[in-house]
């Protein structure tokens, strides 16, 4: 609980959590637990590992920890770190009873940076038989509704000039970066429900006096699937080449990154579900919201939960100041415990499971969609 209010107090934003992964290896090291920072190039990446009684399956606690810029955890990673560290230590209490090894895997970056999605690509995960998390929100559902997502970087260059002097000699970029979020919006319209296009200008100029020479948009591209996503990065790219043509600037346009939807084990869910009705906590079909999470690509590779769990009201929306306050109130604590305690009854659950045999694990293997 105090890591967690430590890291909700001070946050930090994506790649930058320096704090947050010194509070949580100081209590790992504190309790004998040797820990590996710097995991898959990433300097705010870390894991532990607890080999247990015997030969076994290897179960990982996944910790997310970073922050939103300005809004500070309006995410409430501070207890999702909080609730995998908790699960992990749990483990201390019973490993001479369990065969098999459990690790706490920090992942930072979650917030646009697609941290797990390069811990995946770099063999973080490997060996892996179950990668758990939680995820605080307004509402509690096993398994949350997802988009996968694609980040578009559009990048005009103009040519400057005295905006009342000679701005027949200039070149204006921003108007290439607005006139691109005007088409957008005109389609609006005309895309699926599931659909989320949304973007800030993060260059638009250095003086008001000045025709900007160069300016710039980041774009998240959303969908239910990766075809109709693909399909509206076109829809972008068209965009930000006739916003050029019209102002006549260069464009380029840069994808950053994709991110997979979540791919829910039910297997895992299952067992994660009846653990938390025992100690006390209701859940329910169905999601009012769909969001993103790098978490989706690494359930698409190793049998993954993400279930969310209320801290607040339905009405409070996520990434918002009001649920940055939520997660730092007594009720978050106590929901980041109760999630610690599922979460570590959900291992001991797999671990002490029959393994079965090869040919039937095949034969299931759609079990992890």
């Amino acid at each position: 609980m105090e890591v967690s209010r430590l890291i909700h107090e001070n946050p930090e934003t994506r790649f930058e959590e320096h704090r947050a992964v010194e509070w949580l290896c100081a209590v790992l090291e504190s309790r004998g637990h040797a820990v590996e920072r710097g995991v898959a190039g990433l300097p705010t990446a870390f894991r532990s590992s607890m080999e247990l009684a015997g030969q076994g399956r290897v179960v990982a606690f996944v910790a997310e920890y970073d922050g939103l810029p300005v809004i500070g955890h309006g995410c409430g990673h501070n207890l999702i770190a909080g609730a995998s560290l908790g699960a992990f230590l749990a483990l201390e209490a019973v490993g001479a009873h369990l065969p098999g090894t459990v690790s706490l895997l920090g992942t930072p970056g979650e917030e646009g940076g697609g941290g797990k999605v390069t811990m995946l690509s770099r063999g973080a995960f490997a060996g892996c038989d179950a990668a758990l998390m939680f995820h605080p929100a307004p509402f509690t559902v096993m398994i949350p509704a997802t988009l996968t997502t694609a980040d578009v970087t559009v990048s005009f260059r103009g040519r400057a000039s005295h905006a009342a002097a000679n701005p027949e000699n200039g070149i204006n970029a921003l108007d290439g970066v607005i006139n691109t979020f005007n088409s957008m919006n005109a389609l609006r319209g005309y895309m699926r429900r599931d659909a989320r296009v949304h973007g800030i200008i993060t260059r638009g100029g250095e003086s008001q006096n000045v025709i900007p020479e160069a300016a710039e948009a980041v774009f998240s591209v959303r969908a239910k699937d990766v075809a109709y996503r693909s399909a509206l990065v076109q829809e972008l790219k068209r965009c930000a080449e006739g916003a050029a043509l019209a102002s006549g600037a260069r464009v380029t346009v840069t994808n950053r990154g994709v991110r997979n939807s979540l791919t829910t084990n039910r297997r895992l869910i299952s067992f994660f579900t009846a653990n938390l009705v025992s100690l006390g906590e209701r859940t329910r079909a169905g999601q009012p919201r769909p969001f993103s999470t790098d978490m989706g690509d690494v359930s698409h590779s190793v049998p993954s939960i993400h279930p969310t769990i209320s801290i607040c009201e339905e009405g409070v929306s996520l990434h918002s100041t009001e649920f940055a306050r939520a997660a730092g109130s007594e009720r978050g604590r106590e929901v980041m415990l109760t999630a610690a305690k599922a979460l570590a009854m959900t291992a001991v659950d797999l671990l002490t499971a029959v393994q079965e045999p090869h040919s039937r694990r095949r034969a299931a293997a759609g079990e992890r969609r």
